[in-house]
This record gives structure tokens, sequence and C-alpha cells, in this order.
């Protein structure tokens, strides 16, 4: 079973169903054909929501384990080839038959926002559970959860392991409120040094022993480059460059938009603004007429 996003659209529709059929004309069997639906013809188009709609649906029918129909579809597609295709459109409550493996079934959803999603659900299979083996599969889990990565970064050697020292007398006095922010900040400053030492953190007392096991070991050789191979959970790098990364501002189709929906943003930001202006310029380029 396939739930797709189904907006009833000419190209919308037609496109989905092309897509689906490129996909699965190779894996298909003995002229075995897939149900689609969508459960907007059931309760409309919820926008934002709409996706989740889906998955409750689809959830629901793996649960029941039927194949609840899609209403009101009487004319199809003039787009869509549904004799040839690998899907059809299923209109009454089936059964939802299990074949040697657990049911399975996917949700398209596409579009809205500019996100595009493809989910892959399975029906539950009970299957007991060892106590002793939870236990420490959890206790496994946890011992993880918590790991932080703390930088620490400098333009030189010198302030890079005065800093390392001034860090390990000053996190015994950081509250459990302030810890996550020191982390932050310091991550902030760091980012952009020539050397940066990365420790793996997951309380102040690793912080403080690491930041201890880091200067004993510079105080020993007055060499970073290889600390990785002699104290756990800690990493030297130097000259990092960043990647020079642009950011787009990508607003909602299908209506959503309205006049002025831009105003804030570029009043607030004026790295909006240039965006917009320098798509304006390339536009008008390209185009020869104004967005």
């Amino acid at each position: 079973m396939i739930e797709t996003h189904g907006t009833s659209t000419q190209l919308g529709d037609s496109n989905e169903v092309s897509i689906l059929n490129e996909f699965w004309k190779d894996h298909l069997k003995d002229n075995v054909k897939i149900p689609i639906g969508s459960v907007k013809s059931n309760i409309g188009h919820l926008k934002t929501s709409s996706g989740i709609a889906s998955i409750i649906k689809t959830s629901l029918a793996l649960a029941n384990k039927l194949i609840p129909p899609s209403i009101n579809f009487v004319i199809p597609n003039s787009k869509i080839d549904f004799d040839s295709s690998c899907v059809y459109v299923n209109t009454k409550c089936r059964p939802f038959y299990k074949k040697g493996y657990p049911r399975r079934a996917a949700i398209n959803g596409f579009g809205f926002g500019g996100i595009n999603t493809h989910i892959l659900l399975e029906e539950y299979s009970y299957c007991s559970i060892n106590a002793d083996s939870y236990l420490q599969h959890k206790k496994n889990y946890n011992q993880f959860e918590n790991y932080k990565v703390l930088l620490i970064g400098e333009d030189n050697i010198t302030n890079l392991i005065n800093r390392i020292e001034s860090i390990k007398h000053v996190i015994p006095f950081i509250s459990y409120e302030e810890y996550g922010e020191f982390l932050y900040n310091c991550n902030i400053y760091s980012s952009n040094k020539k050397y940066i030492v990365a420790i793996v953190v997951s309380d102040v007392a690793d912080i403080i022993k690491n930041c201890s096991d880091i200067i004993n070991k510079f105080k020993s050789d007055r060499n970073l480059e290889k600390i990785e191979n002699e104290v756990t959970g800690v990493y030297f790098y130097r000259d990092v460059k960043l990647a020079n990364d642009q950011i787009g501002f990508i607003f909602p189709g299908q209506g959503s938009h309205y006049v002025n929906m831009g105003r804030d943003l570029i009043n607030a930001y004026p790295e909006a603004e240039n965006t917009l202006l320098r798509a304006e310029k390339i536009f008008k380029n390209e185009q020869e007429e104004s967005l």
C-alpha cells in the first residue's frame, strides 16, 4: 500500500504516479499492482498537517490490517494510464494480506513548505524480550546519551594551552544550568581559530581530567599533533577551513503566501535583503524583467 501525496492536480498526480511506475516496474511480478490512495479525499488538504494525517491513516491501516478506500474517485486523471500502471486507486475497503513477510506501507509527502518526504512503515510484530538483555542494551545506550563535544581554540599554541588551563580551573564553578551554555559559547568562540582541541565529554569531571591530560602531554614533549593516540576522547586540529555556506530563503507555496510576507524578515535581517536583491539582479540579467 502507498499513501500518496495526491493533491488531485493534473500535473502533480501524473508526475507522482509516473515516478512510482518508474521505480516499481522492474520489481513487481505476475501483473501485481500496488493499491494507492490519499487521505485528502476523506478530510481534504490540511496543508502543514497533511503529512501527519497520512502517517496516522497508514498506521491505522497496518494496525487494523485493512486497506482503506479513497472516496469520490470517479473519473481518472486523463494524464495517467492506469491500465498499464503498476498502481491502482483503491476505492473499497480491502483486507491487507500478509505474504510471508510483515505488512509494509509507504507514504509520500511532497512540496508544501519545500519539504519532500518518503516514509516507510512496517507493522508491529510482537517478540519476547529478555529482561537482562534489554537492561544491558539500555545501559549501553545511556552511557553515550549525555556525551557532548567541547572545542577549545586559539590562534597560537601558547594561548591555546593557557585557555585549556583556564577552562580547567573555571569549569568546577559552572552550575548545571549554565553547563550547556558554557559549552556552546566555547565552541562558537573556538570554531574559527587556527589551533583547536576537541574534547568528547560527558560531565565536568571529564573536562577537568582531559584538560589536565592535555597540559601534561604538552609539558612532556611540547607537541599536540598526535594527542588522540595518547589521550582518549581528545583530538587536535590546525588550520581547519570551514565551508563558506550560503543561506537561502524559501517560502511555502500552494496559496499560503501573502502580500508583504517577507517584509519583517528583510527589516530584521540585512542578509535576507541582500540575498533577495542578488536574486533580483540575477533574474533580471537572465529574463530582462523583475522578480
